[in-house]
């Protein structure tokens, strides 16, 4: 991914603003100001933030949060939108209410990024698979 976001900023944009969902809440900040790629890793970690809401209003919450990131992106040839995320679904259920909520949030929300999204690749032990 890395050459082709070198390739990409060499050719086409003037800048890339990566934001990082581990330590930062994405979620209150206006991440549509930039020009050029932003890049959105540790989705499942913003994700976890809209959880102060019960799982309905979280996920619809969400989804007009992607809405105003992918109405960025089709506002202008000039931006794209990288969304990078960990699958937190595989493995033993939580027993933890949050835990299990949350992990059922990330598995809804990313349905609704693939939905909107134009490539989905999926990397498993540095291996790429496009999906989509």
């Amino acid at each position: 991914m890395n050459t082709q976001i070198s390739q990409i900023e060499q050719n086409e944009y003037s800048e890339i603003t990566w934001y990082n969902g581990y330590t930062s809440n994405l979620v209150d900040e206006d991440l549509v100001r930039s020009e050029g790629i932003t890049i959105i890793f540790g989705i499942e970690q913003v994700i976890d933030k809209f959880l102060e809401q019960d799982l309905d209003r979280a996920r619809e919450l969400f989804r007009q949060w992607l809405q105003r990131l992918t109405d960025w992106e089709e506002s202008s040839p000039q931006h794209k939108l990288f969304i990078i995320g960990c699958d937190i679904g595989k493995g033993i259920v939580p027993i933890d209410v949050k835990h299990r909520n949350w992990r059922d949030l990330v598995g809804w929300c990313y349905q609704d990024i693939v939905e909107k999204a134009e490539r989905v690749d999926l990397i498993w032990y540095g291996i790429n698979q496009r999906i989509k």
